[in-house]
C-alpha cells in the first residue's frame, strides 16, 4: 500500500489486522508500505501481531520509481477511512495490479465492488485477500479489469473530458450574456 504513515485515515491499522488474522493460511509474503512518516508506531503494532519479519517500511520514492515499485506488486491494498479521488489505486490498477480497497470516497468507482470492504472491517479484509490469493482465475480477472479501468483516466482522456468540460461552461457564459 502507499500512504503517509502519519495518517491514521490510511487504514495500515486495518490492514496489518487483516494480515495477522490469515498469516498462516497464505503462502509466504511480504506486506510492503511506500510512504513517509515515523513507523515507530506501526512497528510495535507489526510485532505485537507477529508479522516483523513480513512487513517492510519502504520510505519514499521518487514519483519516476514509484512505477517501479508497483511493478513488482502482487496485490494492491488502500484500507483507507476517508479517501479522496485514491490516486494512489489508479497508479496500481495501471501497473496491473489487483487492488483491494475499502468502501469509501472515490475508490468505490474505481475498484470492483467484489475487491471492497467496509472501512475499519479487518475481518472482511482478510477474506478478500485470501480469496483473491487463493483464485488464480479471479487474480487474472482482477488484473485485466483494472488496466482496463485504468485506462480511463489516461492523460489522453482526460484532456478531453476537460477541454468538453469547459467548452460546456464558456457556452453557458456566453448563453448568460446575451
Amino acid at each position: 500500500m502507499m500512504g503517509s504513515l502519519d495518517s491514521e485515515y490510511k487504514g495500515l491499522d486495518v490492514a496489518i489486522r487483516a494480515l495477522a488474522r490469515i498469516k498462516k493460511g497464505l503462502p509466504a509474503f511480504e506486506f510492503r508500505i511506500l510512504g513517509s512518516g515515523a513507523s515507530s508506531k506501526w512497528t510495535r503494532m507489526v510485532v505485537q501481531n507477529g508479522l516483523e519479519d513480513m512487513v517492510d517500511f519502504c520510505g519514499t520514492k521518487p514519483s519516476h520509481e514509484v512505477y517501479d515499485w508497483l511493478s513488482d506488486v502482487d496485490i494492491y491494498l488502500q484500507p483507507s477511512r476517508t479517501e479522496g479521488q485514491g490516486r494512489s489505486v489508479i497508479e496500481a490498477m495501471a501497473m496491473g495490479c489487483p487492488v483491494i480497497t475499502s468502501r469509501v470516497g472515490g475508490m468505490k468507482e474505481l475498484a470492483d465492488p467484489a475487491m471492497q470492504f467496509e472501512s475499519e472491517n479487518d475481518a472482511e479484509l482478510a477474506a478478500i485477500i485470501t480469496r483473491l490469493s487463493e483464485n488464480h482465475a479471479l487474480y487474472c480477472e482482477q488484473i485485466e479489469r483494472n488496466y482496463i479501468k485504468s485506462l480511463q483516466f489516461s492523460k489522453q482522456v482526460l484532456t478531453v473530458k476537460r477541454e468538453q468540460h469547459y467548452q460546456k461552461f464558456m457556452n453557458w457564459i456566453e448563453g448568460q450574456n446575451k
